[in-house]
């Protein structure tokens, strides 16, 4: 369950191939497993204080494990939008192996020209597993609120039994290595079975309010 396959680059014995142009080669002969989207677990701890008329509450959640790919990620790659495509229009010796020419491999020593065209390259790096796939835990402070009763003669007198203010904000804070957009977000609707999958819909986003609360 949440096994998630894709295709990446060709390996020799655990090293990465690299072809004669000194690039890597992805394989698509083979879909092969590259993670799982479900979590290991799912944990919240939160409080509420409350005293002499103020309350405060707060509620944090760890997600820990799941990943993710992220299309949005590789369009960012393919139009040069993420900023590791600053790194290019230079030549660079990739780790790996290469053809020895005699039927073996060989530490790779060849240059590769890294490019535009590297970057938007289908075959040898945009659909790669190793480039998409990510780590989605996060650590999230859900919700934080602060409130005040208002103690005063001035409520009775017009026949309240309280009148509190309140002030929250929802999603404000998130620590995750997941590089993009909320990781908690999905590529598909709330209703969707499908996961494992974000980066072309709309980010969640953060919320504040702030509320009064009359009791009669």
């Amino acid at each position: 369950m949440g096994s998630l396959y894709g295709y990446k680059w060709t390996y020799i014995d655990g090293e990465r191939y690299i072809a004669s142009d000194g690039l890597p080669v992805i394989n698509f002969d083979e879909r092969v497993k590259v993670g799982n989207a479900f979590p290991d677990f799912v944990s919240s701890i939160g409080s509420d204080f409350k005293w002499k008329g103020i309350g405060f509450n707060f509620l944090f959640e760890y997600k820990k494990g799941g990943d993710l790919y992220d299309s949005g990620l590789r369009n960012s790659i393919r139009n040069g939008n993420s900023l590791s495509t600053l790194f290019r229009d230079v030549l660079v010796v990739l780790d790996g192996v290469m053809d020895d020419g005699s039927g073996g491999y060989v530490t790779n020593t060849s240059e590769g020209l890294i490019d535009q065209n590297y970057y938007r390259s289908s075959t040898q790096y945009n659909r790669a597993s190793e480039v998409l796939i990510q780590d989605a835990s996060w650590v999230k402070l859900r919700n934080v609120s602060l409130s005040y009763e208002i103690q005063s003669k001035f409520i009775s007198t017009l026949n309240l039994s309280k009148v509190s203010i309140t002030a929250s904000a929802n999603n404000i804070l998130i620590w995750t290595p997941f590089d993009g957009f909320d990781p908690e977000g999905n590529q598909y609707s709330a209703g969707s079975n499908v996961y494992g999958f974000t980066g072309l819909s709309v980010p969640i986003s953060e919320s504040y309010s702030l509320g009064v609360n009359i009791g009669f």
